[in-house]
């Protein structure tokens, strides 16, 4: 008994302590009423400044005094934060009055401003400058540019196009009405200036520094160019220490924003025979009430499903695009130095893919692909105490493969072509068995927009259009096959490509095409070879051919005629250089009974370069008439052309050149020289130039030359153990080096073969 006793007693104690427990708790957690004061270093009361509860919503601002009053329960942190100051955190304990002081920000980001090629304290610049933390810059997305849109007041920026490679942000820093109209700030990117392409490429992991010039007095310090604002970004430098290694590798996923819903080819018919009715002319007998586009048994057999291919059914919006596109970040860098030299590193890698499906029945990828390599080296050295050395190198490398035309171009086609006139392609039939190409679904001879055809097709006959003449016409209308090549950007094809093209049928008619697009950059070596037997008929060839040169590229094309004498030779050569590009002509033609060949070249971009080396030969029964022409159109443009042409028993060699020089083309120089050798008495040689020039700006000239062979030096070749018909030769060889010099040397060897062979019984 007494036992429980004790235990009952024992028991209501716990209890009791239980309770002052719990009493205790409830009074510790409850809130109390915390006053206190903010300054700053200066004992300044900071007004406005924001407190909150740590992992609680809601605050309060300090009034004008730096007082607050806030409810807070013991235990809770406070958190105190001003513009330009330490945010800074207290623990409530027992008092109910709190002193906090906020100190300045000393991050050296905010406080160092560049400007004008020296650094200046923050609050010693009286212009309007913004800054931005390249961390906030870190977005997912490939193009630096796209991420400056809400990172500062004042600052505009939008985009037109996501595409890779043309995703390019327009953006004002003084605003839409900024003096010049869409004209972009200064970039100056370590005191450098640089365009806004360099900008886009720019490594976010590589800034240091990111700050914008505003105000009118960017103009004071960087003249009339920071009118319409002034960027400015320092890149990362190295650090004395250990090195320090950082990778990051980022995917992301982009989608359109918005899909446009179109109606289906069903409701498409319906919708279109009610427009088409609804349109007739009542006052017109002819006009039916029952005329309809699309027959009633036509739709019928398009709801079931009948025949794919008569009755077609197409979503060219699902059949062209895909519903995302992915994209591939990888940085890595290193920095590190000691007390004299510091460094930094620093290389990336991007790959952005487009949203354009890849059938599988190409033998390409129509799809696209943009693949960027950077890399970047920031040394620093100091000289002595006061001299520092910086060298400062970077290189951007661009890899782009896609279609022709661009998936703008490409959604635009979708939403014009018809969704039931044709199929999307073709199955091979047994006459077809072996193609290695996808049959395009087309209606009223190919008179209709196939999207699908149109990815790969954007040049075609552009640049020579059928309306020309009208053998360009023919060509047209029953071209046969022929050379396409594409060399993305600044890609160098060290090996010359080569295209052989013979006629073997007597009495036929050749019409190969050859479209050659060199790309930005890019570099190509073309050689083309033509030949053909010797028929008793006429035969006919009318090629044509379209070079497109683009920025700062280079493509030789290289051709070697050798035609049977019954050959008819009327083909068109056309060329069209960009900015800084060049094209270069090599030509030799041997054969045919007439030939009407001049080359011609658009010199459209400032810069852009020309040159032309020829031969020919015309021998008994022959008339070739061949030579160049040249339109300039830019700004410091230049073309050079040199000829050689011979003619022996009676054939006629005539020479025509053509020179442009238009109003725009200031500072153009054109040169040309021709050199003609004629064989015996009865041969013929003409040399027509002609010259158009619109400007004073220019420096135009223009050589020519008729000769026969030396009879001196025939003997002297004699004379070293040469019969005549060879020391003959070997002189027209000679003449004719300027042509296979320039030719790889198997073809060289062809042409002084062909040389040869036409000079057999050249002799008197």
């Amino acid at each position: 008994m007494k036992e429980r006793t004790y235990s009952f007693f024992k028991m209501n104690r716990l209890i009791l302590v239980l309770l002052c427990l719990f009493f205790a708790t409830n009074i510790y957690a409850q809130n109390r009423e915390i006053r206190g004061m903010v300054t700053g270093d200066d004992n300044e009361p900071l007004a406005g400044a924001t407190i909150t509860i740590k992992n609680r919503q809601g605050g309060i601002i300090v009034d004008i005094d730096g007082k607050f009053t806030i409810k807070a329960k013991t235990g809770e942190i406070l958190v105190v934060s001003f513009l330009g100051m330490k945010k800074q955190e207290v623990k409530i304990d027992n008092k109910d009055f709190y002193a906090i002081k906020l100190l300045p920000e000393t991050n050296e980001f905010d406080e160092v401003t560049v400007v004008a090629f020296a650094k200046q304290k923050k609050e010693s610049v009286i212009s309007a400058v913004s800054t931005v933390n390249p961390q906030e810059l870190k977005v997912p997305s490939s193009n630096l540019t796209t991420a400056l849109a809400g990172r500062m007041s004042g600052l505009i920026a939008f985009q037109t196009s996501g595409e890779p490679g043309k995703d390019n942000a327009q953006f004002f820093v003084r605003g839409a009405t900024t003096f010049g109209y869409k004209k972009d700030p200064l970039i100056l990117i370590d005191n450098i200036e640089l365009s806004t392409d360099d900008l886009a490429r720019l490594n976010v992991d590589d800034i240091a520094q990111f700050s914008i010039m505003k105000d009118a007095t960017a103009t004071a310090l960087y003249g009339a160019r920071g009118a319409n604002g002034v960027i400015l970004v320092t890149t990362k430098q190295g650090t004395a220490g250990r090195p320090k290694v950082s990778v990051r590798v980022e995917q992301s996923v982009s989608t359109p924003r918005k899909k446009v819903k179109l109606t289906d080819p069903v409701n498409f018919m319906k919708l279109n025979n009610e427009a088409v009715n609804s349109r007739r002319d009542p006052n017109n007998p002819a006009a039916s009430a029952n005329y309809t586009v699309y027959s009633q048994e036509k739709i019928e057999n398009t709801i079931a499903g009948t025949n794919p291919y008569y009755y077609p059914a197409v979503d060219w919006y699902d059949e062209l695009f895909n519903d995302y596109a992915l994209s591939t970040r990888v940085n890595a860098n290193l920095s590190g130095g000691g007390s004299a030299v510091r460094y930094y590193v620093a290389a990336s890698y991007t790959k952005d893919g487009g949203v354009i499906k890849n059938d599988k029945l190409n033998n390409y990828n129509s799809n696209i692909n943009w693949q960027r390599y950077s890399v970047r080296s920031n040394i620093n050295m100091d000289l002595s105490k006061t001299t520092e050395f910086a060298i400062r190198v970077n290189g951007n490398f661009d890899d782009y493969t896609g279609p022709l035309d661009s998936g703008e171009g490409l959604y635009k086609k979708v939403m014009k072509t018809s969704p039931v006139l044709y199929p999307k392609s073709y199955p091979a039939t047994d006459e077809y068995a072996n193609n290695t190409h996808v049959l395009f679904g087309n209606a009223n001879k190919g008179a209709y927009i196939n999207p699908y055809a149109d990815m790969v097709r954007k040049h075609f006959m552009k640049l020579v259009k059928p309306t020309d003449h009208k053998f360009a016409a023919l060509h047209g209308a029953v071209w046969s096959g022929g050379s396409f090549v594409y060399v993305p950007p600044h890609v160098s094809v060290e090996i010359p490509l080569q295209s052989y093209f013979r006629l073997n049928a007597p009495g036929a008619g050749q019409f190969e095409h050859t479209l050659i697009i060199v790309d930005e950059g890019a570099d190509l070596h073309f050689i083309e070879g033509c030949s053909a037997p010797k028929y008793n008929v006429a035969n006919l060839h009318a090629g044509c051919v379209e070079l497109f040169v683009g920025k700062n590229a280079r493509l030789r094309y290289s051709t070697i005629e050798n035609w049977s004498k019954n050959m008819y030779n009327l083909n068109t050569k056309r060329a069209q250089v960009e900015e800084g590009g060049v094209i270069e002509w090599v030509s030799g033609s041997f054969g045919s009974h007439v030939s009407y060949l001049y080359p011609m070249s658009i010199l459209k971009g400032r810069g852009a370069r020309m040159e032309f080396t020829g031969i020919t030969f015309a021998g008994k029964g022959q008339d070739l008439d061949t030579g160049a022409k040249v339109v300039h159109a830019a700004p410091d443009t230049s073309s050079f052309m040199n000829t050689r042409s011979i003619s022996k028993d009676g054939g006629v060699s005539t020479f025509r050149s053509s020179v442009s020089v238009t109003k725009e083309a200031k500072n153009s120089r054109s040169s040309v020289s021709c050199q003609s050798l004629m064989l015996d008495s009865i041969s013929r040689s003409d040399t027509i130039p002609a010259m158009d020039i619109r400007t004073k700006d220019a420096d135009i000239g223009h050589e020519a030359r008729i000769g026969r062979i030396s009879d001196e030096a025939v003997f002297y070749l004699m004379s070293r153990g040469l019969s005549e018909e060879d020391a003959r030769a070997m002189i027209v060889s000679g003449f004719a080096d300027n042509v296979s010099k320039e030719l790889p040397l198997e073809y060289a060897v062809e042409m002084n073969n062909l040389i040869r062979l036409e000079m057999k019984g050249s002799i008197g």
